[in-house]
């Protein structure tokens, strides 16, 4: 199974066998998320190969402290088909390799050493360092974008009310259309 003792720890913590029950490969499909971290509370390097993590085909969140990055984890991150978040911090990014997982809508580095950006590739994050796509509906971004096209309908529409009541000949007679409130559902 997992020969590492650090990521088989983590491992058994995820799916629930604390006394030194066996992991069985219904376990390793089990975990969805993972964090690991190269370097203990004392500061001690764990040397853990992350290669094993290819044992578990449904990670769906990781996240790696202290790790090193090299041309063959980012081959297997590649892999990683339902991979929707990876948290890196304090990791060295030393790949020649693209970071190529379509499936990524959440990355973010934090205190990485990145030699070059061009080799991270996630068309679901349109930026990389700690922000939100802004093609998501809750961005903000798109909130304001939102709000923009909401008051630009408004006063275009006030305008042409205005312009309809002075030039109809509705002026006087006791009927001027104004603009209706719309409500916030009704926008949708």
């Amino acid at each position: 199974m997992i020969e590492n003792k650090y990521l088989k720890k983590a491992v058994e913590y995820k799916v629930g066998k604390f006394l030194g029950e066996s992991l069985t490969s219904e376990d390793l499909l089990n975990v969805e998320e993972l964090s690991l971290s190269n370097v203990s509370f004392s500061g001690e390097k764990r040397n853990i190969d992350l290669l094993e993590l290819k044992k578990l085909p449904n990670i769906r969140k990781l996240d790696l402290q202290y790790f090193n990055i090299d041309t063959e984890t980012i081959s297997m991150i590649n892999m990683f088909r339902k991979l929707d978040s990876l948290q890196l911090a304090s990791c060295d990014f030393s790949s020649n390799e693209v970071l190529r997982n379509i499936a990524l809508r959440s990355l973010v580095f934090n205190s990485c050493r990145i030699k070059d950006y061009s080799k991270i590739f996630a068309p679901q994050i349109l930026t990389v360092i700690n922000a939100k796509n802004i093609e998501y509906e809750t961005s903000n971004f798109n909130q304001h974008r939102l709000e923009i096209i909401r008051s630009t309908i408004e006063q275009n529409l006030s305008v042409a009310i205005a312009n309809y009541n002075k030039y109809s000949g509705v002026a006087g007679t006791g009927i001027e259309f104004q603009m209706p409130e719309l409500k916030e559902d009704e926008w949708d």
